[in-house]
C-alpha cells in the first residue's frame, strides 16, 4: 500500500489544489480496498449454495 500523497506525486497528479485531492482521495480508497480484501480473504468461505440438476 502507497499510504502518501507521495506516490500521487509521481503519477503527475501534483500540478492543481484539485489534483492533490483527486489523488488523496483515489489512495485512501485504494487503500481502504486493500485493507477490506485482506481482511476478507482471511475468512473461510460460506458452504456453497445446492443447485438442482435440470431435468432433461
Amino acid at each position: 500500500m502507497i499510504g502518501t500523497l507521495g506516490g500521487a506525486g509521481g503519477l503527475g497528479w501534483s500540478h492543481s489544489n484539485e489534483e492533490k485531492v483527486f489523488a488523496a482521495a483515489m489512495l485512501y480508497s485504494v487503500n481502504k480496498v486493500a485493507t477490506q480484501t485482506q481482511a476478507l480473504s482471511a475468512k473461510e468461505l460460506p458452504p456453497g449454495v445446492p443447485i438442482k440438476k435440470a431435468n432433461n
